[in-house]
């Protein structure tokens, strides 16, 4: 994936830079950099009010832990273009949500928000 004439891209797949591991990912907002294998990714969807929630994803990272991703709708298009499954990529500066229970897809108590103010 190729990055911005600047050398910046929030999602890319050059990496050089010191890497957080999902082990170690906690609530709250992150000034730092995940790396990451997206496994699968799919449109999230509000059955009552036929409204898109946004995408939630399945990625990995190089020590083979497991945890959900999630990109808000007006966040979709900055990303979904640049992604294809089972590629590498890294993401600088991201949020730590909490997941619900009863929408879990990972062991991980946290998912990774595409989202930074």
């Amino acid at each position: 994936m190729a990055t911005k004439p600047n050398g910046k891209s929030p999602v890319s797949s050059a990496s050089d830079e010191k890497v957080m591991l999902f082990r170690d990912v906690s609530l709250g907002p992150h000034e730092t950099q995940l790396r990451f294998r997206l496994i699968h990714f799919w449109e999230a969807w509000n059955p009552i009010k036929k409204t898109l929630i946004g995408l939630e994803m399945l990625l990995i990272d190089e020590q083979g832990t497991v945890i959900q991703g999630f990109i808000s709708p007006s966040r979709i298009q900055k990303y979904l273009g640049k992604m294809e499954r089972g590629k590498v990529y890294k993401l600088d500066n991201f949020y730590g949500s909490s997941n619900k229970s009863v929408y879990r897809v990972s062991d991980h108590a946290v998912t990774v928000s595409f989202s930074w103010n």
